[in-house]
């Protein structure tokens, strides 16, 4: 059994044993770890600390004012691992932005982090034994990182990305993070940390799909880091506002192309955890000619003014209602 701990200090003390009472003495105190000499030793008192759980061994040589000397045989000193510790405290987290996240009464981690957006970890732990480390971290959504660290480092750092607040239907969703660190004994220590991953609007653009001479043809495009799933609301109207044609509930979307004028088309992008987006697009009926067309903005009304001016110099101005 261990009669003492890595990472605490063992102190000794040499008596000997001299016919001439009236001798004086040196000291030579000489260490090992399982048979590698690592430290030395001169006085009365010695002591070391264990950097590493093995077998020690001291030896003792005292030499007296005469030169007669003495030596002892090895004293061996078995020392015990000491497991790592780690707790909540010695984990910090920062969004995207690098701002830190905080426990809140609850110990959960605020604010909540964007389902996409990457998280960074930055951990560090105690254990008094200078040796390797293995760190696991269990993101809570299956995934795990695990981080070799050489002897006597003690600190890490990691990222993630939750691709979805899953389940589906809520605007964020619990999550507990696990980290794990274990030393070259295979002693471990681990700490959890709470947090919650909020859905993502999405962030949906209108993009040509083909349109020609007679149809207009768009298709939505959807910028969402997470794996949701969509539904469309697409709208075609003229510049005072009426329907072109039905309500499109696909990704994609077509229409027949307007004579003249313009047409504007709002597209509204629900995720599945009723996130939404919205966006516009105007497109501009010319002529087959060579037209000259100009967008001009009103600020005090907010309307998008778009005119079309055909090679014979016919011009036809449209007004639309822009919401942005």
């Amino acid at each position: 059994p261990a009669t003492a701990l890595e990472g605490t200090t063992v102190f000794l003390t040499a008596q000997v044993s001299d016919a001439g009472v009236a001798d004086t003495h040196t000291w030579l105190w000489r260490l090992s770890l399982n048979g590698s000499p690592i430290q030395i030793g001169l006085g009365q008192n010695f002591e070391f600390t264990p950097i590493d759980d093995g077998l020690y061994s001291v030896t003792l040589t005292a030499t007296d004012d005469d030169g007669g000397v003495g030596s002892t045989s090895d004293v061996l000193i078995p020392v015990g691992n000491v497991a790592p510790s780690i707790e909540p405290g010695d984990l910090t987290f920062r969004n995207a932005t690098g701002d830190q996240l905080f426990r809140d009464a609850d110990g959960v981690l605020v604010p909540g982090i964007p389902e996409g957006e990457t998280l960074s970890l930055e951990g560090t732990f105690v254990d008094p034994g200078i040796e390797t480390h293995t760190v696991v971290v269990a993101w809570g959504d299956g995934t795990m990182d695990t981080i070799p660290l050489n002897a006597g480092q003690i600190s890490f750092t990691a990222t993630h990305a939750w691709i979805d607040d899953d389940p589906t239907g809520t605007a964020y969703d619990p999550y507990t993070v696990s980290v794990t660190v274990t030393d070259s004994d295979l002693e471990s220590d681990s700490a959890v940390s709470k947090l919650r991953v909020a859905n993502a609007n999405p962030i949906p653009s209108i993009v040509d799909n083909g349109t020609d001479g007679f149809n207009i043809r768009v298709i939505a495009e959807v910028d969402d880091s997470a794996a949701d799933t969509f539904t469309y609301i697409w709208q075609a109207t003229d510049q005072n506002g009426g329907p072109l044609t039905t309500i499109g509930t696909d990704a994609e979307f077509e229409f027949l192309r307007p004579v003249g004028g313009g047409a504007k088309i709002t597209l509204e992008v629900t995720d599945d955890d009723g996130g939404i987006g919205t966006t516009e697009a105007v497109f501009i009926a010319g002529t087959a000619g060579q037209d000259t067309i100009t967008i001009g903005t009103d600020d005090s009304s907010g309307q998008v003014s778009v005119s079309v001016t055909t090679e014979g110099g016919t011009k036809e101005e449209s007004h639309f209602n822009a919401s942005n």
